[in-house]
């Protein structure tokens, strides 16, 4: 018989997944057993059961391990995979970080697209949206702290060298806490994301501007 029992240990591919639909289509199901294949099942589709709390599998077929070929057959099981559409869509976020800034980008306005999207699918387009503008804004701040570093620097010889230092760390810990501030708001909605990833940044580089220019009076 097709199994229907989670097992300790398995690997699930789906060609597409609608989270927001709770389906999956060309789904692969492999169980593991001693490091071993212990049974693969290939489903044409799925659908999330919310009253059994188990994935609906259509057209189902289990393979055999060592060729591949088709063992047994039937239309439909209800399979327990150790994971709800809820908790791919918490995974989903967990791996915002391992995305690339296209497949960030193309996840946003795929949520945003969504005709039927839930008040969790927009603020995971949020989240997204706001983890895209941070990816981009990061790496800018060190040319920022740069051009702020200059001017602190440059000293009167009467100023200690612990001064400027003592200056730089009230910075960074000034950006630490507007960054932290910005990008909740910014997750929130409450606050543009681009405005809210560059906010910290542009604070920055105002500063450090503002300094250049004093050297030259």
């Amino acid at each position: 018989t097709l199994p229907s029992d989670p097992p300790t240990r398995r690997v699930i591919v789906a060609d597409a997944v609608n989270i927001a639909k709770r389906q999956m289509r060309h789904i692969t199901i492999i169980e593991f057993a001693n490091r071993k294949p212990k049974y693969v099942l290939y489903a044409e589709r799925a659908q999330w059961e919310e009253g059994r709390k188990r994935w609906h599998l259509i057209e189902v077929t289990r393979l055999d391990t060592a060729t591949g070929e088709p063992e047994q057959s039937t239309d439909s099981i209800y399979f327990d995979m150790g994971r709800s559409p809820e908790d791919m869509r918490q995974k989903q976020s967990d791996r915002a970080e391992s995305l690339t800034l296209g497949e960030l980008k193309a996840e946003v306005n795929r949520l945003r697209n969504l005709q039927d999207a839930s008040r969790r699918d927009r603020n995971q387009a949020l989240f997204l949206d706001q983890h895209y503008y941070v990816r981009i804004a990061t790496p800018w701040a060190a040319l920022c702290f740069a051009l702020l570093g200059f001017p602190l620097g440059i000293r009167p010889q009467r100023t200690s060298a612990g001064v400027g230092f003592g200056i730089a760390l009230i910075l960074v810990f000034a950006y630490f806490i507007l960054n932290t501030l910005l990008r909740a708001f910014g997750e929130q909605g409450t606050l543009s994301p681009v405005i809210a990833a560059w906010g910290p940044n542009v604070v920055v580089f105002g500063v450090g501007l503002a300094k250049m220019l004093d050297l030259h009076r």
